[in-house]
C-alpha cells in the first residue's frame, strides 16, 4: 500500500475530540433547555387562566342582562375542554391549550360576579380568586 501525503479529511481522534466537545456543551445545554420549557408551559397556562377569568365574565354579564343566568348554566362551563369549538365559551375564549378546562368555579348568582376559577392544563393548574374590586389572585398554583 502506498502513503498518500496529500490526504485530505479528518483523523479518527478528531473526531473523537469533536463529537466529545458536542457531548459536553449538549450536557450543559439540555437541562436549561427543561427549564425554559416549563417555565413557557407555566407562562402560557397563567395567561390563559387570566383570559379565562375575563371570558367567563363576560359570559355571566351576558346571562346576567338576558335574565338566563342560572346554576345549570355555570355547571355547563365546568370539565369543557378550551379548545373545543363547541364548548359554551366558544364565543367568549378562542382556542386554547390541548386538555385545558376550567374544573371549578365560584360564581355569585345574585350579582352575576366570578369570585373563583380553577384552571388546569396537562401542565399547570391554577386557582384564581377574585375580590369585590376586580382583584385577582393565584392561589393554588402548580406546575406538574
Amino acid at each position: 500500500m502506498r502513503y498518500r501525503k496529500n490526504c485530505s479529511g479528518f483523523t479518527l481522534v478528531e473526531l473523537v475530540v469533536v463529537v466529545a466537545i458536542l457531548a459536553i456543551l449538549m450536557a450543559m445545554a439540555v437541562p436549561q433547555m427543561i427549564g425554559y420549557t416549563k417555565a413557557s408551559h407555566r407562562m402560557a397556562g397563567r395567561t390563559e387562566a387570566y383570559l379565562c377569568v375575563d371570558a367567563v365574565q363576560r359570559y355571566l354579564d351576558d346571562e346576567k342582562e338576558k335574565g338566563t343566568l342560572s346554576a345549570g348554566k355555570i355547571v355547563k362551563l365546568v370539565n369543557q375542554e378550551l379548545s373545543n369549538p363547541d364548548t359554551v365559551l366558544s364565543d367568549y375564549l378562542y382556542g386554547g391549550q390541548q386538555g385545558a378546562k376550567l374544573t371549578a368555579m365560584d360564581v355569585d348568582l345574585t350579582s352575576g360576579l366570578l369570585k373563583s376559577l380553577t384552571y388546569e392544563s396537562k401542565y399547570y393548574t391554577v386557582e384564581i380568586t377574585i375580590d369585590k374590586d376586580g382583584k385577582r389572585t393565584r392561589t393554588n398554583e402548580v406546575l406538574k
